[in-house]
Order: structure tokens, then sequence, then C-alpha cells
């Protein structure tokens, strides 16, 4: 019985946690991901409200999830709040319960959105900050918005969140010190510890960008560093970068799996796409965004997943072009 909220435990995740807290005072707070939210959702007691935000639906998973959706629905209620790309072929009015869908904003917008009622206006804020983290903040309702703020603090605030929570990565207790925080509308910069682990997160985070033009290895079109100590994301980007390539790919090694993060700055390329039609073989889990993916793959299929991407990618530059321009940035 109760309130619980399951969100994701990044920045627009975080901040969609907050905003539902905000709506639903005193519920409880989960962080979970794709590949966990079948099981996560198995802690739900029946007949409990619950809002699922900013939690892709796995395509491998999804009828073990659908199922916990209908076990909440059943006597409960389920609110299901999200922006990612659904499976495919799936039909999102399947999902029981009122569903709050869409490609065209961060969650967080979407989740201030749907429970606009329920909030003070200026923790319209808060949504902002997940908007500016999701690289979605320049939507109408983030333009109107903004005319209440100056953009340049709400930046700042954005920077201290995003490398605080980065520098947090499992700390889910900490993360929900936060989300209480920001669902009191308080400022990011207030909270002491997450301004040291920010700036922590941030000086590690340089000291990676310099180690990866050592450690990037180059296949074709896709740039790659294996456990970069650090954001697998950011590391994609920096492993995209230090070798000119359309996709970077950061790899953390987990016993006999690897997390995967990928990246591109290609308009051309849907990293999302390239994921769902990976062959069944490389038994590689994962989704996302066109520009931004993630994946969980056995370890012992990391370079055929490598050389798979690079089949993949579509669009008009050169096979060749990212590794040529590796060797001249060395040379």
């Amino acid at each position: 019985m109760g309130s619980w909220i399951l969100t994701h435990g990044d920045c627009d995740g975080v901040c969609s946690g907050s905003l539902a807290l905000a709506a639903f005072p005193g519920s409880e707070v989960l962080f979970t991901h794709p590949y966990a939210l079948d099981h996560d959702l198995k802690a739900v007691p029946d007949g409990s409200h619950v809002v699922v935000c900013d939690v892709a639906l796995s395509h491998q998973k999804i009828h073990d999830v659908l199922a916990e959706f209908r076990r909440v629905a059943d006597g409960g209620k389920l609110v299901y709040v999200d922006h990612h790309p659904p499976p495919p072929n799936f039909n999102m009015k399947s999902i029981p319960g009122d569903v709050v869908y869409g490609e065209d904003a961060c969650a967080s917008e979407l989740v201030f959105r749907v429970f606009n009622d329920r909030l003070d206006a200026e923790l319209g804020r808060v949504f902002i900050y997940g908007a500016m983290a999701d690289y979605s903040d320049n939507t109408p309702l983030v333009r109107e918005h903004l005319k209440n703020w100056d953009k340049r603090t709400l930046y700042f605030e954005t920077g201290i969140l995003v490398q605080g929570l980065m520098g947090s990565r499992k700390d889910h207790d900490f993360k929900r010190k936060v989300v209480s925080a920001l669902s009191r509308n308080e400022l990011p910069s207030g909270d002491e510890e997450l301004v040291k682990r920010a700036i922590r997160e941030t000086l590690e985070e340089e000291e990676m960008r310099v180690r990866i033009k050592s450690m990037v290895k180059v296949e074709g079109r896709v740039a790659y560093v294996v456990d970069p100590q650090g954001s697998l994301g950011k590391a994609a980007i920096y492993a995209m970068a230090a070798a000119g390539s359309t996709v970077g790919v950061a790899a953390e090694t987990r016993g006999e799996m690897m997390d995967v993060s990928l990246r591109t700055a290609d308009r051309n390329v849907n990293l999302n796409s390239v994921i769902l039609h990976l062959p069944p073989e490389l038994k590689v889990q994962g989704g996302g965004h066109g520009a931004a993916a993630g994946a969980r793959l056995p370890s012992e299929n990391f370079r055929g997943f490598i050389k798979e991407v690079d089949d993949k990618l579509l669009g008009k530059l050169d096979l060749k072009k990212g590794e040529e321009a590796y060797r001249k940035r060395q040379s």
C-alpha cells in the first residue's frame, strides 16, 4: 500500500522523481533502470499508488514489465511517464493505467505537465534542471518558464546537480536526499556535500578526458574505450572527440558482463535503432535515443558488438574517416 516513485538515477530522473514527490509527499522513492524495472516493481505492494518516470521499456523485458504493471494497476494506480522510444511494434496504449508519453520533451517536463495542478509554479525551475541536463531545454514550455529566471543561474545549478549526481553513482540514499531537497525547491548549490561531490567529479572527469586520448581505439566509424574509470556517457563523448569519429562508445567491465554507453553528434545516425537491430547472438540488451543510447552485453561479445555497430551505421561519412582522423591527431 502507500505511494511509490520509481525513477532513473540521472539528473532528469532525479528531477522527475522530485517533482513526483512534491505532487505526492511521503512517497517511497526507488531508483531503477530498464533492465531492473520488472524486478524493482516486485517491491511495490498490491494496491499502491505508483509513479514510474524516466525509465525506458526494454524490448527484452517488456512482457515481464507489463505483467508487473498489470499487477500494480489492478487494485492500485499506475502512472507511467517517459520520453524514450518504445520497443519495436509496441503500442503504448497496452500499458495499464495512465500513460504520459512524448519524445518531444524530457521526463522532468512531462512530469511537471501531468502534475502541474499539484505543484507550486516555482518548481518550474526543477523541471528546467532536468531539461538542461537532458539537452531538451528548447521546448515551448521551457522557454515560457525561463522568462521567470536568469538562465545562467539555472545552468550553474544544473551543472552542480549533474556532476554531483554522477559523483554519487550507486549512492541511492544520498540521491534520495537530493530528490527530497529538490521537491522542496531547495537549490543544489545550497547542499555542501552535493557541491563537494560535483567539484570532485569534475576534476576526475578532466583527468579521464586527458587519459582517454591515449586509450581510445577505432573501428571504422566507431571510437571506443574500455574501463575509462568515470562516467560512461561522457567517456563516450571524449572518445568520439579524441578520434574524430561518428560514434563514441565507452564500456565498463562488470564480471562477465559489460555496461556500454554510446554517443553521436551525427543527425544521420539513430543509435537506438542501431542497438535494436544488432544480431540476437550478441545478446545485447539496450536502447535509448537517437544521439545517446546504452546497452548491456556479455564481455566476450564486445568486439563483435563494436564491429556490428560500425556495420549498422548509416550516413555519408567514409568508413575510414574516424581512423584517419585519429592517426593524424596522434602524429
